[in-house]
């Protein structure tokens, strides 16, 4: 109900979605900050939705409202609808799971192993998940095996993200990268081999786990 009430004020050619994506961080705002371990309480999960549905509403018109906007002007009844871009059921029913709206007994944000098939929108699910917690004051780290759909994800929402201010939150990479910069967040690998073979003291930093990855 909110993400149609949202997509029908502000697909609104006139309407600034500056605004919505505004409103929408304010949303997240009053819930910093937010601790993933213990503060993940029912408060958090009741806003969540509400985060979403300001998410997808700039989502759905920001790559298909201009579209939109054309054909209901011109064209048969009901043709400008299916121009939009939406999230699928399965698409919100997964990110609802994911940030723990099912579950009102654990105050923590879990973790979650999910499968979904081909063709249901990872995509979607992925991107609206770093806009999230990005909001929510957290780093999101998006994997894949594969280069080219990280760059093709990241792609997708990478708008969005700019509407939203959170682009130097959100990073795509390759599952490799990830581990890449884990192993060199600890120190040069280089100068470190070279005080192991010497037979010198370590100096390692070991920072603690990076919040908000996805």
């Amino acid at each position: 109900y909110q993400y149609k009430r949202l997509l029908g004020e502000y697909i609104d050619p006139n309407a600034d979605l500056k605004v919505l994506a505004n409103k929408t961080s304010v949303l997240a705002n009053k819930l910093k900050p937010l601790d993933c371990d213990s503060g993940w309480n029912e408060n958090v999960k009741q806003q969540i939705p509400h985060i979403l549905a300001g998410v997808f509403a700039v989502f759905t018109i920001r790559k298909s409202g201009a579209s939109y906007n054309r054909l209901s002007e011109s064209e048969t009844e009901g043709m400008s609808e299916k121009m939009l871009m939406k999230p699928h059921n399965i698409q919100v029913l997964t990110l609802l799971s994911l940030f723990g709206c099912g579950s009102s007994a654990s105050n923590s944000l879990d973790s979650q192993l999910m499968q979904i098939r081909t063709g249901e929108g990872k995509s979607m699910i992925l991107g609206a998940a770093a806009v999230v917690l990005s909001l929510l004051g957290f780093n999101a780290r998006c994997v894949c095996y594969s280069e080219y759909l990280s760059e093709r994800d990241f792609g997708l929402f990478q708008d969005i993200f700019h509407d939203f201010g959170v682009t130097g939150q959100v990073k795509y990479s390759k599952i490799t990268t990830l581990s890449e910069d884990a192993t060199a967040a600890k120190g040069d690998i280089r100068k470190l081999t070279k005080c192991l073979l010497r037979g010198q003291q370590l100096d390692i930093i070991c920072p603690g786990p990076e919040p908000g990855t996805s």
